[in-house]
Protein backbone atom coordinates (compact mmCIF):
# COMPACT_ATOMS: atom_id res chain seq x y z
CA UNK A 1 0.00 0.00 0.00
CA UNK A 2 1.52 3.37 -0.96
CA UNK A 3 2.21 6.00 1.62
CA UNK A 4 -0.15 8.97 1.74
CA UNK A 5 1.02 12.04 -0.15
CA UNK A 6 2.82 14.64 1.93
CA UNK A 7 1.14 18.03 2.34
CA UNK A 8 3.85 20.39 3.69
CA UNK A 9 2.72 22.97 6.21
CA UNK A 10 4.02 26.52 6.39
CA UNK A 11 5.74 25.60 9.66
CA UNK A 12 7.56 22.70 7.99
CA UNK A 13 8.63 24.94 5.09
CA UNK A 14 10.01 27.53 7.49
CA UNK A 15 11.87 24.87 9.49
CA UNK A 16 13.40 23.27 6.37
CA UNK A 17 14.60 26.67 5.16
CA UNK A 18 16.14 27.47 8.56
CA UNK A 19 17.84 24.10 8.90
CA UNK A 20 19.26 24.36 5.38
CA UNK A 21 20.58 27.83 6.25
CA UNK A 22 22.34 26.36 9.31
CA UNK A 23 24.16 23.96 7.00
CA UNK A 24 22.51 20.68 7.96
CA UNK A 25 22.55 17.91 5.36
CA UNK A 26 19.37 16.96 3.57
CA UNK A 27 19.46 13.62 5.38
CA UNK A 28 19.56 15.43 8.75
CA UNK A 29 16.78 17.84 7.76
CA UNK A 30 14.58 14.98 6.58
CA UNK A 31 15.02 13.18 9.90
CA UNK A 32 14.21 16.27 11.94
CA UNK A 33 10.92 16.94 10.15
CA UNK A 34 9.97 13.25 10.09
CA UNK A 35 10.57 12.32 6.45
CA UNK A 36 12.36 9.05 5.74
CA UNK A 37 14.08 9.98 2.51
CA UNK A 38 16.08 13.01 1.36
CA UNK A 39 14.54 12.34 -2.07
CA UNK A 40 11.08 13.03 -0.63
CA UNK A 41 12.45 16.11 1.11
CA UNK A 42 13.79 17.44 -2.21
CA UNK A 43 10.52 16.66 -3.97
CA UNK A 44 8.40 18.76 -1.61
CA UNK A 45 10.86 21.33 -0.26
CA UNK A 46 13.24 22.10 -3.16
CA UNK A 47 12.72 25.88 -3.01
CA UNK A 48 13.22 26.01 0.77
CA UNK A 49 16.39 23.91 0.57
CA UNK A 50 17.91 26.06 -2.16
CA UNK A 51 16.90 29.40 -0.68
CA UNK A 52 17.86 28.45 2.87
CA UNK A 53 21.28 27.32 1.74
CA UNK A 54 21.88 30.55 -0.19
CA UNK A 55 20.58 32.79 2.58
CA UNK A 56 22.77 31.01 5.13
CA UNK A 57 25.86 31.44 2.95
CA UNK A 58 25.02 35.09 2.29
CA UNK A 59 24.57 35.80 6.00
CA UNK A 60 27.95 34.25 6.84
CA UNK A 61 29.65 36.22 4.07
CA UNK A 62 27.94 39.42 5.23
CA UNK A 63 29.18 38.83 8.78
CA UNK A 64 32.71 38.06 7.58
CA UNK A 65 32.73 41.19 5.43
CA UNK A 66 31.50 43.37 8.29
CA UNK A 67 34.09 41.91 10.64
CA UNK A 68 36.87 42.37 8.08
CA UNK A 69 35.96 45.97 7.30
CA UNK A 70 35.56 47.11 10.90
CA UNK A 71 39.25 46.31 11.37
CA UNK A 72 38.87 44.47 14.66
CA UNK A 73 38.78 40.90 13.44
CA UNK A 74 41.83 40.01 11.38
CA UNK A 75 40.76 36.39 10.84
CA UNK A 76 37.69 37.57 8.93
CA UNK A 77 39.89 39.08 6.23
CA UNK A 78 41.16 35.58 5.47
CA UNK A 79 37.76 33.94 5.89
CA UNK A 80 36.32 36.30 3.31
CA UNK A 81 39.03 35.46 0.80
CA UNK A 82 36.65 33.66 -1.55
CA UNK A 83 34.42 36.73 -1.71
CA UNK A 84 37.00 39.48 -2.04
CA UNK A 85 40.48 39.84 -3.44
CA UNK A 86 43.12 42.53 -3.17
CA UNK A 87 44.72 43.69 -6.37
CA UNK A 88 48.33 44.84 -6.41
CA UNK A 89 47.44 48.44 -5.53
CA UNK A 90 45.67 47.27 -2.38
CA UNK A 91 42.21 48.05 -3.75
CA UNK A 92 39.51 45.61 -2.76
CA UNK A 93 37.51 44.07 -5.60
CA UNK A 94 35.20 41.09 -5.95
CA UNK A 95 37.09 37.91 -6.75
CA UNK A 96 34.61 36.92 -9.47
CA UNK A 97 35.33 40.16 -11.38
CA UNK A 98 39.06 39.66 -11.83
Amino acid sequence: MPRPQLHPTDEQRKMVKSLAAFGLTQYQVAGIIGIRSPKTLRKYFRAELDLGDLEGYAKVQQTHFQMATDGEHVFAIFATGDLLALDLDGDIRRADHQ
